[in-house]
């Protein structure tokens, strides 16, 4: 069921029920399952807070939440947000419980929460995560039924997003440059962000110190950042797009504040600049 129709039955329990929390029964019988009242929390339908307390530890109605919930439940992401089809909760559900991952909102969210080509990111890199369930900004905030974006925690601090996908992300980027990347169709490759042996001129252009004279000599990336990768896989994805550079200089050549000497792909090099 998609948002407006869920927020419509969710209106109309509530319309249902009864309105006074101390004396008389306010939510309809089961009301308490797992798929309807975290639902009417995190979109706002409900303020659990007028009737369980400012710390939903009773109030009015005397009934604390952890004496149901599992312990813990208040800093475990993974309680509300957390999908079923792995042990990290990727894909995570939707805020109105959608749980298919093709129907979610952000479907590439497994792929940025588990390693691939790159480290297994954390949630802080696209959202300000909250300690608590009850921390400002997060439920009953002023945009219920919304999962902000905040770059500002991660490593792409300048990223944006819209509905259509992310402009001006580092990890996209070609490591020079911060780079764009569509939702619709996503799907990378090293070709996505850095220009390899056969792009243009003017993507090879567009490279950092002397990438473009290496790449034009077909000189491949693993002379340089065998620990990243091949040259035709990332064989330590944590060391991929995680904001460092990861060097290792060929046998023989030294790499002093970015200038190189020593012998490498038949070529002698004399502090030379990078």
């Amino acid at each position: 069921m998609r948002l407006p129709a869920l927020a419509a039955a969710l209106f109309l329990l509530a319309a249902l029920a009864l309105t006074a929390c101390s004396t008389e029964r306010h939510h309809p019988a089961g009301y308490a399952g797992s798929t309807v009242h975290p639902i009417d929390a995190k979109l706002a339908t409900e303020d659990c807070r007028d009737c369980h307390g400012a710390q939903l530890d009773g109030g009015t109605a005397g009934v604390n939440c952890d004496d149901c919930h599992q312990t813990g439940w208040r800093e475990d992401c993974l309680y509300c947000h957390g999908g079923e089809d792995s042990p990290d909760g990727a894909p995570p559900r939707d805020i109105d419980g959608t749980v298919a991952e093709d129907d979610t909102s952000f479907w590439p969210h497994t792929t940025h929460s588990i390693e691939t080509d790159g480290p297994a990111y954390a949630c802080v890199q696209c959202h300000k995560r909250p300690t608590n369930v009850l921390d400002e900004g997060h439920l009953w905030d002023g945009t219920p039924g919304v999962a902000e974006v905040d770059f500002s925690g991660g490593i792409s601090p300048d990223a944006a997003w819209s509905a259509t996908g992310c402009t001006n992300a580092y990890c996209h980027g070609t490591g020079q440059d911060e780079g764009d990347v569509e939702l619709d169709g996503y799907g990378v490759n090293c070709g996505s962000c850095h220009p390899v042996a056969g792009a243009s001129n003017q993507e090879i252009a567009q490279l950092s110190g002397e990438h473009r004279e290496h790449v034009v000599h077909n000189v491949d990336c693993q002379e340089c950042h065998p620990n990243t990768g091949d040259g035709a896989d990332i064989t330590d994805p944590g060391s991929h797009v995680d904001g460092e550079v990861t060097l290792q200089m060929p046998y023989g050549v030294t790499r002093t504040n970015g200038r190189c000497t020593g012998s490498c792909h038949n070529e002698n090099h004399n502090n030379d600049s990078w």
